[in-house]
């Protein structure tokens, strides 16, 4: 028997739920910790950008300014990384 594709994820989603009665409970936890994780990001993001505009904005390009400076832009370029990450998995559909 023939099936659409787009009644077999329905039905898979269905019978989850049929064996797992907490299966949308785990789901809706799932999206709070996601969330809580994305507001982390957020904040990590901004006290980073933060950081970097007081060291630049100090007055006289000095060695110890400047590794800080890189230090700092380190970091941000790892968070830049993390949110192509998240992206890439929402685009996927493995969030939400």
């Amino acid at each position: 028997m023939w099936y659409s594709a787009r009644l077999i994820p329905q039905f898979f989603r269905f019978l989850v739920r049929r064996l797992r009665p907490g299966a949308k409970r785990t789901f809706v936890d799932k999206r709070k910790a996601w969330r809580e994780q994305e507001q982390q990001l957020i904040e990590k993001w901004n006290s980073a950008a933060r950081r970097y505009h007081e060291i630049i904005s100090q007055s006289g390009p000095s060695e110890e300014i400047m590794s800080k400076a890189a230090a700092v832009r380190a970091e941000i370029d790892a968070l830049r990384k993390k949110v192509a990450r998240l992206k890439s998995e929402f685009n996927s559909g493995k969030r939400y």
